[in-house]
């Protein structure tokens, strides 16, 4: 009886893998961590800016006239403007807005286009083919030109400002994981998956996306800059 040869095993967790060593990399170079641990700090003010900031409704848009202009001093750290509003309050207040709406933007592209890149790429033929002139659809127009026209279309506000950079993004990180995903269905790990019966909605949730974790964080890190 002549031996069926094994397929060689190939890891699932390279995202994992990758993430450990942008971490170690990270780690061993001096400008990179200090660059880290700036954002790392932004993010938290970001989050807990309404528990630190000395007058949050100030922040928020609370006026108080009788005290525009002041100089810094103990009760104001960066003194008042012509409102007077606490500028050291609408500055951490205003790290939420800040970071807030482009990780918005940017999540809610890529929970758009990942998925559809990953089953264009994964599925192919029709499927692929309808997706991907869908895809080039938008990616006809210039992002924030067609971001301009959704917004003016819709009416001024950050929601609809949201709302038309989400759909003006979302494309690119569907063009981006369908590449990958073109490159992994060939790999064994899939082809193992597909041999004994594996539902193609678990292999590309469990198998394809997070491999293309990596490439997304560098578009995204791109785009977020």
């Amino acid at each position: 009886m002549t031996a069926i040869p094994l397929l060689p095993v190939e890891s699932e967790a390279q995202g994992t893998r990758t993430f450990r060593h942008i971490l170690s990399v990270i780690a061993r170079d001096p400008l990179s961590l200090a660059s880290t641990i700036i954002i790392l700090v932004f993010l938290l003010v970001a989050i807990i800016g309404p528990l630190i900031a000395p007058y949050p409704d100030q922040g928020a848009g609370v006026t108080n006239v009788s005290n525009k202009m002041m100089p810094p001093s103990a009760d104001t750290l960066m003194g008042t403007d012509r409102l007077g509003r606490d500028m050291f309050s609408r500055v951490i207040m205003g790290a939420r807005l800040a970071a807030g709406v482009p990780l918005g933007i940017v999540f809610l592209a890529i929970l758009i286009g990942a998925p559809l890149g990953a089953i264009a790429g994964y599925k192919g033929g029709w499927v692929d083919e309808a997706i991907m002139r869908i895809t080039d659809l938008f990616l006809a127009f210039p992002p924030l030109l067609l971001a301009m026209a959704i917004t003016a279309a819709l009416g001024r506000g950050i929601q609809n400002a949201t709302i038309a950079l989400v759909v003006s993004w979302w494309p690119w990180y569907a063009r981006l994981v369908r590449g990958v995903t073109i490159s992994l269905r060939e790999r064994y790990f899939v082809e193992a998956a597909q041999a004994v019966g594996v539902r193609d909605s678990v292999i590309i949730l469990s198998h394809i996306l997070p491999n293309t974790i990596s490439p997304i964080l560098v578009q995204a890190t791109v785009d977020l800059g």
